[in-house]
């Protein structure tokens, strides 16, 4: 196995729509485990299970028999991107935790084929960040002017809405936001500062078109200002 990692190790694949690197990794766990991961050098439109039976052809021409005689139990540990390296898993954000655990390698490769066609549709995503981040932004700076208007108080988005796709707790990928407001008040209560909060938050709820969700994060600051 080791000579196989060797010949394996740094190289860039082109194959498809992806330019990729195979790292592997044995370990002794009383059973003698590979885990295969797949780092991806650029950022296709899709990834799917189509980009690991390309990683496993490459094995099989270095490996052959030796991967298929193995006593090591093989498993697709993750795909990594970096522009999507929050996800962690990318396995695991394509429904395939399960379907990729520790295996014979004659065993994986056919499940893989099994499981060909599924796929992360991220220019699909990308489209969505795209879309609801322009839709926050104009809800946010109307809420901003309503409660200025309201209260007499200053505030301001101060930082714009900006986006990146996140895991949702059924590891499925979803168009995550982050944004702050600021509110500055002449008053230092605790109260009074969550008074408001709640306040604008409220304005928000009211006038936003998306529907927020827990993969949102609006952050509302109410700082001292004498």
């Amino acid at each position: 196995m080791e000579n196989i990692i060797k010949q394996i190790a740094g190289k860039v694949f082109k194959d498809g729509p992806y330019e990729y690197r195979i790292y592997m990794k044995s370990a002794d766990l009383g059973t003698v485990i590979t885990s295969i991961s797949i780092f991806i050098e650029n950022t296709p439109d899709q990834v799917g299970v189509d980009l690991i039976m390309y990683a496993l052809a490459h094995l099989i021409d270095v490996g052959g028999e030796e991967l298929k005689t193995s006593e090591s139990e093989f498993m697709i540990n993750k795909i990594i991107m970096e522009e999507y390296e929050s996800l962690g898993e990318m396995i695991s954000a394509m429904g395939l935790s399960s379907e990729f655990g520790v295996q014979s390698f004659e065993d994986l490769n056919k499940r893989v084929l099994n499981n060909k066609d599924k796929k992360v549709d991220l220019a699909e995503i990308n489209r969505k960040i795209k879309t609801r981040s322009a839709k926050l932004q104009k809800a946010l700076e109307y809420a901003v002017r309503l409660f200025e208007k309201e209260y007499n108080l200053q505030a301001s988005v101060s930082h714009p809405v900006s986006g990146r796709p996140k895991r949702t707790s059924g590891n499925t990928i979803f168009p995550g936001l982050d944004t702050s407001i600021t509110i500055w008040t002449p008053e230092n209560d605790y109260a009074v500062k969550n008074d408001l909060r709640d306040k604008m938050k409220s304005i928000i709820d009211d006038v936003t078109p998306i529907e927020i969700t827990q993969n949102d994060n609006i952050k509302i600051d109410v700082v001292h200002k004498a």
